[in-house]
């Protein structure tokens, strides 16, 4: 018998969603399968104390059959690989050290930063590249209707959830005693500022020359300085190496 539960989590959400997946095992229900990042399926099994551990790898596990017979020898199943995800499990041991798949708790959040810094900085460049074209080709003015507010909708839902995000790494950092390195976030940072102060001096330049090219630039540049907006966010958030305080 199978069941299929509905359950989101973000990334920064790794340790709840390992603990459910726990105690599902404890109810006598297996992963078997993860679609869309939110729905699980199950089979149902002999109840058991378990322990799940989450990996992230831009490697699939088929890819890496050295790696995956190292885990089976520390006793470590696969019980499933997906969208870069690897789900593991095997039956709790009294040492907590064995039942740990990553040696540090630094080495962990850094596999989360790097999710972090792959996937959403993708959903962003996805969001700039579909809102400047469609709004420029449409004008500001005119596009202040349905498509206009769906946009605008899909940006706040990127904010909203990036910021939940940060927070909740920033809280992993806090709980495990670590810090981050921000001297490359403070260089990405000052990119952004230096590329919003020229995006305001084109639209300087713009003003005084008139015409069409003031049009463009009045009607680009709101959405331009949102998109750095997104990209400092994003940088701000998944930027900086992950290290012991």
């Amino acid at each position: 018998m199978s069941r299929t539960c509905f359950r989101f989590f973000t990334i920064t959400d790794y340790e709840a969603e390992e603990q459910w997946l726990q105690d599902m095992f404890k109810k006598g229900w297996k992963l078997v399968r993860v679609r869309f990042q939110c729905l699980y399926t199950f089979e149902q099994t002999e109840p058991a104390d378990m322990v799940v551990r989450l990996e992230y790898s831009d490697v699939p596990l088929q890819n890496r059959p050295d790696y995956e017979v190292l885990l089976k020898d520390y006793g470590w199943e696969c019980l499933y690989a997906g969208m870069g995800w690897n789900y593991f499990a095997k039956p709790r041991e009294a040492a907590a050290a064995e039942n740990e798949l990553f040696t540090d708790d630094a080495s962990r959040l850094a596999m989360i930063q790097k999710i972090f810094q792959k996937r959403y900085l993708a959903l962003f460049l996805l969001l700039i590249f579909l809102i400047i074209p469609a709004l420029i080709t449409t004008g500001f003015e005119q596009g202040l209707h349905a498509s206009l507010l769906s946009w605008l909708v899909l940006a706040g839902i990127y904010v909203l959830t990036l910021s939940y995000c940060g927070a909740g790494f920033r809280r992993l950092l806090k709980k495990y005693d670590l810090k981050l390195d921000m001297t490359p976030s403070i260089r990405g940072l000052l990119v952004c500022a230096g590329i919003a102060v020229v995006s305001l001096l084109i639209l300087i330049a713009a003003y005084l020359a008139g015409g069409a090219f003031r049009d463009f630039w009045t009607a680009a540049l709101p959405w331009v300085l949102l998109g750095i907006g997104m990209l400092a966010l994003t940088i701000y958030t998944t930027g900086g190496n992950v290290a012991e305080k």
